[in-house]
Parts: structure tokens; sequence; C-alpha cells
């Protein structure tokens, strides 16, 4: 077999290797700024320089932080409040729908001082009006309770049963035969 050696720099040799530095040795004791190269600092104003430039370096990482998690929170309750007036749109068109059909398909009566309503009532219990000879109102199929026109329509796109006994509403089929 054939050996190869390949070299993409040039090979070290001990003429090209710079020396470390040479220091003079410190008498023990007669170390100071001047003479000791591993001294921190050549004098007090080194250090305190560098101190005050280590604290106000700390200080504008602490601003950029708070800057940084004040954003993100922004962010979030922007996406947050944003995703639930989506979702409340969404429910409200969804049961708006449904609840308009609902509404409409009761059927609606005029008001008779004769009308034998469930329970004697003579008012609205949603809004504790009493009804007045001559206007419509509407009357449950289930429960055979009446409320004005307007009122049960309001409700009915929120709530799914009867103000007054809570009986469910819905002109779906609520039984089902057992298997």
């Amino acid at each position: 077999m054939a050996e190869f050696n390949i070299h993409l720099s040039p090979p070290i040799t001990t003429s090209t290797v710079a020396a470390p530095p040479h220091w003079p040795p410190a008498a023990p004791g007669n170390c100071d700024a001047q003479k000791c190269p591993w001294w921190p600092y050549s004098s007090s104003k080194d250090f305190k320089a560098n101190t005050a430039l280590i604290l106000v370096v700390l200080f504008c990482a602490l601003i950029c932080g708070l800057a940084f998690n004040a954003g993100i929170r922004y962010i979030i309750r922007l996406h947050c409040s944003r995703r639930r007036q989506r979702e409340a749109a969404d429910e409200k068109a969804d049961t708006g729908g449904a609840a308009a059909e609902q509404a409409a398909e009761i059927p609606s009566v005029i008001y008779s001082e004769g009308m034998k309503l469930t329970g004697a009532d003579t008012e609205c219990i949603i809004c504790l009006s009493e009804f007045s000879i001559g206007e419509k109102i509407r009357v449950l199929e289930k429960c055979n309770h009446g409320f004005h026109l307007h009122c049960i329509q309001r409700w009915l796109v929120s709530h799914s049963s009867c103000p007054t006994c809570r009986t469910n509403c819905s002109t779906e089929s609520t039984s089902s035969s057992p298997p």
C-alpha cells in the first residue's frame, strides 16, 4: 500500500514556534503591580474602573432582560385576548344561528285575558313586565310558559332551556330509544 502524507499547513519546526515571554523572577515579599506580571491590577484606579464597567454592563443586561420580559408578556396577552375574542365570536355565531332558527320555530300568539299559561303567569319572567292584551308572546311547547317575543329570542341565543322551569327547549330529539 502507498502511504499518503497530505499537509494543509507547513510543518511546525522549532524555529517557527514563538518562545513564551521570559519574566524576571520576583523577589519574595517584593511583589507589586509593576514587578509581578500576575498582579491583577496595576493600580487602585484600574480596579475602580473595572468595577464600574462591570456594574454598568450588569445594569444594562438587567434593563434588556426586563424589556424582553415585558415584550414577551405583551405579545402573549395580545395573542390570548385575540384568541378569546375569536372564540367568543365563533361561539356567538354558532349558537346565534341555531337559536334564531329555534326561536323562529316557536309559534307566537296574541295574549288575551283568558289564556291559560302554566302557573297562571301574567308576566314575562325575563323582563318582569306584565303581558298586555293584544301583545305578541311566544309559548314554549314543552312546558307551556309564555314570554315576550323579543325576550325569549334573546334568551334562547345563550340558553337552551326555559327560563322559568329549566326544561330543555331544543327542537332536537332529546329522547333516544334504548337498544
